[in-house]
Order: C-alpha cells, then sequence, then structure tokens
C-alpha cells in the first residue's frame, strides 16, 4: 500500500511527529517496522503481527489522535472496505484505536505501480492488466462505492502479474437510487475527473475518467488511432460522454484486443473489414488458398459446413441436456452426490470448448452449468461436497457470464430474470464467507433486476427472505424481519397456487426459519416455538408421505427439530430438548447413511449431537453427554482432514473440543477435562494460524486457553496453569481495544484476576 509523499511539515501535522520516530512501537497487535508512504490521510507503515505462534506482514494506515475529519474519514475506509471482497482488491485485515490514533490494518502487497510494471511488457498484456483493475472498480461501483482517486500509485502489480488495488482513503458511497456521491476535494489532480475539480458531486463516471488517464499513462504517446479514440471517451470533459461504466471501458479494450471495430470509434466500412482480415489472418489466407485452387469443391465445403454445424448444434443440444433434465433428474435421488459432480462436470467440459464460438446461447447454458457445478461443490442450502471456495469461484464466473450477456442485452425479460438469479446464488456463497454487507449488495441489487418481472416471483421471493436472514446477521433484526414477512406472504401464495410445486415449500420453510433466527436473536423465544411447531413443521411432515427421501426435506426436518431443541432449552424446557435434538440426530443419520459424500449431512450430524450432549451434560447425565461430545468431535474432525485448508471447519472441529472442554471444567471432572482442553487448544492454535487476524477464531483460542489453565488449576498444576492462563490473557487482552461490544466466552479481566490468584 502506497501513498504519494507530502511535505515533512504537512505529515507532522498529521501524526504530530517525524512519523518515522514511531518505528518500533505498538499499534494494538502490530510492531511498526518501517515508513511505506505519506499521504492526505495519515503515514501507511509496513507492520508485523507476532503472537499465537504466527507472524503476519500488513500495511498499517495511522491517523493521529487529534484530527477528528481524518478519523472519521478512515472510519468511513473501514466501512466500505468491509463490503469490498474482491481478488484485485487489497483486503481488510483489522482495525481499531491505539495510543498513537485510529488505524487500519490492511493486506500488504509487495508489487510495483502498474506504470512502472508496464514499461516491459508488450501492449496486448499492458491492456490487459488495466481490464483486470476495470474489474475490481466495476465490482465495486456495484457496491456503491467510488474510489475517487485512482492513479498508478494505487494500482500494484505484484512479480507473479497479480493486480491489488489499494487506498480508498477517499473513496465515496453513492447513494443507491441516483447513483450520486458527495463531492470530494482530495484527489491527485493529473487523474481527477472535472467534476472533482471542480468539487461538484462523484458518480462513477469520475472513475472511468481516472482509468483512461491510467491507459494513456501505461501506453505512452504512440497509441493508434482506435486506443486513442478510447482514451479520449474515457476522458471526455462530459461525464455522459464517458463509458457508462468500467466494464463497458474494458470490453472496448477487449475489441481492440481482438481487432474487432472498437464503440468508441466505430470506423468506415473499409476500416471493419481491414480489422476483420487483421484478427483472421490465416484463416483468411487458408480460405484465399482453398478459393484459388479449389474452386471447383465449393458444394462440397459447403455441405461439410453444414454437417460441422449440425455436430455442433448436437454437442450443445446433449451438453445442455446433461446439465438440465439427467442432472435435475437424479437431483434428489439418494446417494447421487458425485453422480452429479461428474454429469455436470461432463457437460461444463463440452460447453466450455463450444464458447470458444461466441454463440450467445452457449454462453447462457455454460453459466447454467456453472451454477449447477456451485451447487453441488457448496451451496449451504443444497446436498454439497464441502467446497466452499470452488462454490464461490464456479458462481463468480456464472455471474461473469450473465453480466456479458447483461451488456449485451439489457432488454431482454430472460437475461434479466437469469442475473438476478445468478446475483442471488452468489450472494449466499458471499454470506458463508462471513461478508453479509457484500451479501446484502448482491441481494439488492437481484431484486432490482426480478422484482418487475411477474414470471420471477418465487425467485423474487427467495432472494427477499435470504436478505432478511443477512440483514438478521448483520445485526439488523427487525428489517430482516419485515423481508421475512414480505416473503413468507409470497411464498405462501404461490404455494397454494401451486400445490405440488416441492421447491416453493422448501424456499417457503427456509423462510419460516430464517425468521427463528430474527425471533430468538430478539429474545421472543415463545414465538419463535410457536413459528417451528404451528407452520414449520406441519408443512415439512405434510411432504414427507411423498418425498421421503428427498434430502433437502430430510435437512430441512432435522433443522426444525434442532430449533425445536435450542428453544425449548431456552425456555427451561430440557426434557423437551433432549427428544427433539434426538429427532434432529435420526434425520442427520438418515443423510449421511443414504449419502456418505455429502458433506452438509456430516456437519448436520455433528451439530446434532453437540446439541444433545449439551442438554445432557446440563441434566447431570456426564457419561451420555461424553460419548455424544466425543462422537460430535470425531465427525468434524473426519470432515476437516478431508479438507485440510478449510479454515472453517478447523474451527468447528475446535469449537467442538472447546464446549466439551468448558463442561467438562464446569462440572468440576478436572482430570477428564485437561486432555480435552490441551486437544482444543492444539487444533484451535493451528486454525488460528491459516487465518491470522480473524477476532472470532483469536477469540476462541483465547477462550479455550482459559478454560485449559481452569482445569489444569483443578489437578494441582498451578505452574502449567499460571503459563497458560498468560497465554490466555496475552490472546483476549489483544482484542480489548478493537472489539468493542465484542461478547467474550470468557472475560479477559476474570483470567487476570485467577492468575494473580496463583501468582502469575
Amino acid at each position: 500500500m502506497r501513498l504519494e509523499p507530502l511535505k515533512p511539515s504537512t505529515i507532522r501535522f498529521l501524526l504530530d511527529v517525524d512519523p518515522a520516530a514511531h518505528l518500533g512501537r505498538r499499534v494494538g497487535p502490530y510492531e511498526l517496522t518501517e515508513v511505506l508512504g505519506e499521504g492526505g490521510m495519515g503515514t501507511v507503515y509496513l507492520a508485523t503481527r507476532r503472537e499465537g505462534g504466527f507472524d503476519q506482514r500488513v500495511a498499517l494506515k495511522l491517523v493521529g489522535q487529534a484530527h477528528d475529519g481524518l478519523v472519521e474519514r478512515l472510519r468511513e475506509e473501514r466501512q466500505i472496505l468491509a463490503g469490498l471482497a474482491h481478488p484485485n482488491i487489497a483486503r481488510l485485515l483489522d482495525g481499531g484505536a491505539s495510543d498513537l490514533g485510529p488505524y487500519l490494518a490492511m493486506e500488504y502487497v509487495e508489487g510495483r505501480p502498474i506504470d512502472t510494471h508496464a514499461r516491459d511488457l508488450p501492449r496486448a498484456q499492458r491492456l490487459e492488466l488495466l481490464r483486470t483493475v476495470c474489474a475490481a472498480v466495476q465490482f465495486s461501483h456495484q457496491n456503491l462505492v467510488v474510489h475517487c482517486d485512482l492513479k498508478p500509485s494505487n494500482i500494484l502489480v505484484t512479480a507473479a502479474g497479480e493486480v491489488k488495488l489499494l487506498d480508498f482513503g477517499v473513496a465515496r458511497v453513492l447513494d443507491a437510487t441516483t447513483g450520486v456521491g458527495p463531492g470530494n476535494r482530495r484527489m491527485t489532480r493529473r487523474f481527477a475527473s472535472p467534476e472533482q475539480l471542480r468539487g461538484d458531486p462523484v458518480t462513477t463516471a469520475s472513475d472511468v475518467f481516472a482509468l483512461g488517464r491510467v491507459l494513456q499513462e501505461i501506453t505512452g504517446d504512440s497509441v493508434p488511432p482506435a486506443l486513442e479514440a478510447i482514451a479520449r471517451k474515457a476522458t471526455a470533459e462530459d461525464p455522459h460522454q464517458r463509458y457508462p461504466t468500467a466494464a463497458e471501458f474494458s470490453d472496448d479494450l477487449g475489441r481492440f484486443l481482438g481487432a474487432r471495430p472498437v464503440r468508441a470509434r466505430p470506423g468506415s466500412p473499409a476500416h471493419r473489414t481491414g480489422l476483420f482480415f487483421r484478427r483472421n489472418k490465416w484463416p483468411v489466407a487458408a480460405a484465399a488458398l482453398v478459393l484459388l485452387t479449389l474452386a471447383g469443391g465449393l458444394i462440397a465445403t459447403r455441405r461439410q459446413a453444414r454437417i460441422a454445424e449440425a455436430r455442433l448444434e448436437q454437442v450443445r443440444t446433449l451438453a445442455g441436456a446433461m446439465v438440465s433434465d439427467l442432472h435435475d433428474g437424479i437431483r434428489d435421488l439418494p446417494g447421487a452426490t458425485i453422480a452429479r459432480r461428474m454429469l455436470v462436470e461432463s457437460a461444463l467440459r463440452y460447453l466450455d470448448e463450444l464458447d470458444r464460438s461466441g454463440r450467445p446461447e452457449v454462453r447462457l447454458e455454460l453459466a447454467h452449468a456453472y451454477e449447477q457445478v456451485a451447487e453441488i461443490q457448496g451451496n449451504p442450502h443444497y446436498t454439497n461436497l464441502g467446497d466452499l471456495a470452488g462454490a464461490t469461484a464456479s458462481y463468480a464466473r456464472a455471474l461473469e457470464l450473465r453480466e456479458e450477456a447483461w451488456t449485451e442485452d439489457s432488454l431482454s425479460a430472460s437475461v434479466r430474470h437469469a442475473l438476478g438469479r445468478s446475483l442471488g446464488f452468489t450472494a449466499v456463497v458471499t454470506s458463508w464467507n462471513e461478508d453479509n454487507p457484500g451479501a446484502i449488495a448482491q441481494a439488492e441489487r437481484a431484486l432490482r433486476l426480478l422484482d418487475p418481472l411477474p414470471e420471477a416471483a418465487h425467485d423474487a421471493a427467495r432472494v427477499r427472505a435470504e436478505l432478511g436472514w443477512y440483514r438478521i446477521w448483520e445485526g439488523e433484526a427487525e428489517r430482516g424481519l419485515e423481508d421475512l414477512d414480505t416473503a413468507t406472504r409470497a411464498l405462501s401464495r404461490l404455494a397454494s397456487a401451486e400445490p405440488e410445486n416441492t421447491e416453493v415449500r422448501l424456499d417457503l420453510w427456509r423462510a419460516f426459519s430464517y425468521a427463528v433466527d430474527g425471533l430468538r436473536f430478539t429474545g421472543r423465544e415463545t414465538e419463535a416455538l410457536a413459528l417451528v411447531e404451528g407452520r414449520g413443521l406441519p408443512l415439512l411432515e405434510g411432504m414427507l408421505a411423498r418425498n421421503a427421501s428427498l434430502a433437502r426435506l430430510q435437512y430441512g426436518l432435522h433443522v426444525a427439530y434442532d430449533y425445536v431443541g435450542q428453544l425449548n432449552v431456552a425456555l427451561g424446557r430440557t426434557e423437551a430438548a433432549v427428544e427433539a435434538y434426538a429427532r434432529s440426530e435420526a434425520h442427520a443419520r438418515v443423510l449421511v447413511d443414504t449419502d456418505p459424500a455429502n458433506q452438509k449431512a456430516h456437519e448436520a450430524l455433528a451439530r446434532a449431537e453437540m446439541a444433545r450432549a449439551g442438554v445432557l451434560a446440563g441434566l447431570g447425565r456426564m457419561e451420555e453427554a461424553g460419548a455424544a461430545f466425543a462422537a460430535s468431535a470425531e465427525v468434524r474432525r473426519g470432515l476437516w482432514q478431508r479438507a485440510p485448508s478449510n479454515v472453517s471447519l478447523g474451527n468447528m472441529t475446535g469449537s467442538a473440543y472447546r464446549v466439551w472442554c468448558r463442561t467438562l471444567v464446569g462440572a468440576g471432572r478436572f482430570s477428564q477435562a485437561v486432555p480435552v482442553c490441551d486437544e482444543g487448544v492444539r487444533i484451535q492454535r493451528e486454525v488460528v494460524a491459516q487465518a491470522a487476524g480473524s477476532p472470532i477464531l483469536i477469540g476462541n483460542l483465547g477462550a479455550v486457553l482459559a478454560w485449559h489453565g481452569r482445569a489444569l488449576r483443578g489437578v494441582g498444576r498451578s505452574e502449567e496453569a499460571a503459563r497458560v492462563l498468560g497465554d490466555a490473557v496475552r490472546v483476549l487482552g489483544s482484542l480489548e481495544a478493537d472489539m468493542e461490544g465484542y461478547s467474550f466466552e470468557v472475560p479477559p479481566d476474570s483470567v487476570r484476576t485467577e492468575l494473580a490468584a496463583i501468582g502469575g
């Protein structure tokens, strides 16, 4: 992360001291090691975090204590970056307050500015780099964020050729209705648009202008007329004369690279013909040779072309049938997960080959295939293989293809519908990747596309329900419940109109389940239990006679009884909770037995066993509880061993041991607790090392350390207990300054008191 240098006097005004004087100081958990750059928003340091057995380098932006306006901008930057999870945008890792002032910890990017990196590259590679930048900018615009300071020094390229967009310190959030953001006087004049220089409100066109300036910077003075026309259109004085989006600017660069007429300079028929010959010189030469030497074979050639076209169409039809008809036919058969993956991946290979033809219908079928693959890989709402990263990538590819179709034909209702569905699917995995703000933005855009289409009523209601769930988990429970009320009424109408439509009923159940979360998070457990028992379970059990083998129905029943168990525990009805958890576990076992490859089923079984263990422990039935804890931990460990890089699975495994450890300590069974706690600490340290900087994972590590220390103290191993409790204080203490309102499982002060009591 780099900023343009300021005068030393300005820097001292911002931080009240020469930035180099802070080297070696700690800011939160980070040690400042090097000044990377200075700018109008503060100083950026290279900093290192050395805690919990891992080292992590970050770019840390620091603002002085006394400058309220800059502090507020830093908070805004943190909020903006929290919603921008994109591979070509530097990630926000952490942030908080320190004795040197507020700070942001960003992904440290070791690279060169794009203009420096591009000097030794062929022109085509320079333009492809810029197209990657455009994709990142387009993503930020879709999330209603204008960067406002795009310039080469804010676009770094790593040694591996990876582009990273930096420094959203002066970015502006657009109004969702008008697409206009507030003006901004902080800018780099050479790359600032005319409206920015005037201090007028900014739009996405302001960033398009800067991209045009970057194009001029990386291509130099000698450019062909078509490329010059692209730059001229991007940097037009009037924002309305520029490219409407960064994606369209990128598309014209792609047309130039492909020797096709650019939209900025349509050209004469002769010019377009010349471009055709240029991009097809070898086929054209071959065709000329054929015409000169085999003129008599023209009829045969035409016949062969018709045969080739017919075969192409046959392959396309077969691949489409494999994705839609065959896949959907086996989708809900027991044990079909692996077969579904093989079937869709085979079809995907055919369609990928056909996509080179550039035919729009092939592109749409390819997008559908990617969505089917993503569902199998890791859509958490369906039977899946537990590959969330793979699902995220596949949904992103499908969305990219849908966006291309939308760019070409934004008037088509079917294209609009397909893009809205694609955004809805992408929002699901975005949320499960712990980015609820990003999921909310994607779902809101999906609804803007779907709501006006009567034929999309089911999809719109499903996405509306999911939007409500994202809002609940983002802390907006009441607003989320309003969305869910709208969605459940719409889905109920559809269910009444289509009594045999299983998909609508399953989506209605899922909307009920989301509403249960909202009610219990706001302390309305009695209402939540009435919703599950009065509407959810009758809906699901009414489907059971006709659909007993349907995996999604079995999973729905597992979740419903799990909710009944949780809510009965909250209401003090422990025996009823034990019975509910047993039924939840039974439905999970059906899923595991019928489809062992279904990771979602194993996760369900582990969750049910863990929940039952907790209730049994509360009833004092510790031997039964211990067996259930052990079974849950073993299932989770098996899942993690299949995918050792999956941090979520690692955390689930560590959490199983942490809860088991906590339960044994709470029951005074210290000797039994020690080995369980020790294993929990070992696993949680490994997980934290994999995902450095995650407050939730660090908090879990601190909690299990505290329980482990208490277990050791309980068996009289005071010296070891002091060491472990000291580790717990250091880990939990690292979160205190930055996590205002964070709910600690074990409050740091309570651990400090215990440590003092044993002389630690």
